[in-house]
């Protein structure tokens, strides 16, 4: 039997672990879900965090230090009928990689366009950009001119009035009716959208106009950068955690440099104040009363966290025996939800300036809150000397923090088919690139000009409602054959672990009643208020939604077929 690998010393295992949970979702989707609910949506994520983020993170990282194996092999060890379970959670995480490596895809193809003379997204001046295109630099050199930017050239005040049946007023710097009154700016005579906004959607994506009948072409520069994503990914996992372990040191520490020197000129930016008062003040308590804020919330805490996926209980297997996983799974829930909060800061703060500059509320600076990290940032960019080094360093942080999740996620699915594979052991490198070939193939759909609607379908499903019922099970499933007393039982006695009396109860507690009634609650919640698949305004067709539920109930329909074979086998066998 071949020994398994362990990390090279206890802080490799903690920064894998934490390189894996701390990726897009901190830069993307909690952004996203702030600018959407506001501060109320920290009340029910903190509460899920503890209550049953947390508590599933050390089960995870508990499983997979004792066993020495990946998910597919421990569930069917423990209770062989269970052994779906396992395979479940490594179709997760199958289904998210596919869609993830596409957003480093994006993020790779923003660091070569950064090696311009120009950001590409710093002007009008494309043949993408409309009518409404906004760039300060514009705006700026019309100013210079005593005129205003409008419709991608420079206009009189006479002339911006006009288009609102107004004139000039107070010394010709606002527009206002004949007697007055009705006083507008002229930046507002029409709603604005930046040139940061434009570049993604109707040039990166190219999803304008897009729909699921006509889905366009495949578009071969974003097809090369998905190439090249993959490429990197498997030459990392190539060698296990050989390399992979000693990569994180970099990929791990470094993002945290340009993030800091990132807040700073975020918080420092005129209007920032207006932001940072509406992400942090701004709570809508009505919010609290519908059930979709708490389903986001869990949902969100699961996929940062990656529990149910597979990934931390195989991390966790390279763990050596006596390792403080109990300690890993309270930092790493902490420093994941500060790093989150942390670049929350930076969006908001940027989007305050953004907001005082149009004169309009936060919520009225973009159109989309999907793409936040691809807009707003970039858009800061542009108001600051040496536009360019700084852009490539926050496209690298970015990337650096999209392929950390990624190598979780690919290790946990290699993991799973040499596990259960042991000849194939030396075989680890042809193992790896088949997976990553077949993930480049089904891929592909979501790098076309329609690829989002894809990709929005993936991310909603294939880790929504499946990702709790997993966790449920394995709660369920870890009490009938462990129990809390066992579990803490063996991190004190075979792991060496020192548990203080409060923590040893808030482990029991959670376990026990805590976990299982949160998730049952937000489960039946979530089945109560389902809401119809969509990308902004556009509502998905039911042959989509349709789609979108298979993606959903696949890992459930694997620890179904794999419990109905089990008892026919069993039956078959007496």
């Amino acid at each position: 039997m071949t020994t398994r690998a362990t990390w090279d010393s206890e802080w490799q295992g903690f920064l894998s672990g934490l390189a894996y949970v701390i990726g897009f979702g901190n830069i993307m989707v909690f952004p996203y879900l702030m600018f959407e609910n506001g501060a109320a949506f920290l009340i029910p994520y903190m509460l899920v965090l503890f209550l049953a983020g947390i508590p599933l993170l050390l089960l995870d990282l508990y499983l997979g230090q004792l066993k020495k194996c990946g998910p597919n092999i421990i569930f069917g060890r423990q209770l062989p009928v269970s052994t779906g379970l396992g395979w479940a959670m490594v179709s997760v995480s199958g289904m998210v990689s596919i869609y993830y490596n596409v957003i480093i895809a994006w993020a790779l193809y923003y660091t070569f366009s950064s090696f311009s003379q120009e950001l590409p997204w710093s002007r009008c001046r494309h043949d993408f950009n409309s009518d409404s295109c906004f760039s300060m630099a514009d705006r700026l050199a019309c100013l210079e001119k005593d005129q205003f930017y409008l419709e991608r050239g420079c206009h009189s005040i006479e002339h911006m009035c006009a288009l609102v049946e107004k004139v000039p007023f107070k010394n010709k710097t606002l527009c206002a009716d004949t007697d007055g009154q009705n006083v507008v700016h002229p930046d507002r005579v029409i709603p604005r959208t930046y040139a940061s906004e434009e570049f993604f959607m109707s040039y990166t994506l190219m999803v304008q106009g897009r729909t699921w009948s006509d889905f366009g072409t495949l578009q071969w520069e974003l097809v090369g950068f998905l190439a090249l994503a993959w490429v990197l990914v498997c030459l990392c996992l190539a060698e296990g955690i050989k390399s992979s372990g000693k990569a994180v040191y970099i990929t791990t520490l470094f993002r945290y440099i340009p993030l800091t020197a990132f807040f700073v000129l975020a918080v420092t930016l005129e209007g920032s104040e207006k932001g940072i008062i509406f992400y942090l003040l701004d709570v809508d308590w009505q919010k609290l009363k519908h059930p979709e804020i708490w389903i986001k919330a869990a949902s969100h805490v699961f996929y940062n966290l990656g529990t149910s996926f597979g990934g931390i209980i195989t991390l966790g297997s390279y763990n050596n025996s006596t390792h403080n996983c109990m300690r890993d799974a309270i930092l790493i829930g902490i420093v994941d939800t500060m790093t989150s909060f942390f670049f929350g800061l930076v969006i908001f703060s940027i989007l305050g300036s953004m907001a005082t500059e149009l004169d309009v509320a936060v919520t009225d600076v973009v159109s989309s809150g999907h793409g936040l990290v691809f807009i707003v940032v970039p858009e800061a960019l542009t108001r600051i000397p040496n536009a360019q080094v700084w852009s490539v360093m926050f496209f690298i942080m970015t990337l650096f923090l999209g392929l950390d999740t990624q190598f979780g996620m690919v290790e946990t699915m290699s993991t799973a088919v040499l596990d259960y594979l042991p000849s194939f052991t030396n075989q680890r490198r042809r193992v790896v690139f088949l997976i990553c070939s077949i993930c480049f193939m089904l891929g592909l759909t979501m790098v076309m000009e329609g690829g989002v609607l894809l990709l929005t379908v993936f991310h909603e499903q294939a880790s929504g409602i499946n990702v709790i019922v997993l966790a449920l099970v394995e709660v369920f499933l870890l009490q009938y054959t462990f129990g809390f007393r066992e579990i803490l039982k063996t991190l004190q006695t075979e792991m060496n672990i020192w548990i203080p009396s409060v923590l040893y109860w808030y482990w029991a507690a959670t376990w026990t009643v805590l976990t299982p009634l949160t998730l049952i609650i937000i489960l039946v919640a979530a089945l109560c208020d389902i809401q119809p698949l969509a990308w902004e305004d556009y509502i998905f067709p039911s042959w989509v939604q349709a789609l979108g539920w298979l993606l959903c109930c696949f890992p459930i329909s694997i620890i179904i077929i794999f419990h109905i074979y089990r008892v026919i086998k069993k039956f078959l066998c007496t």
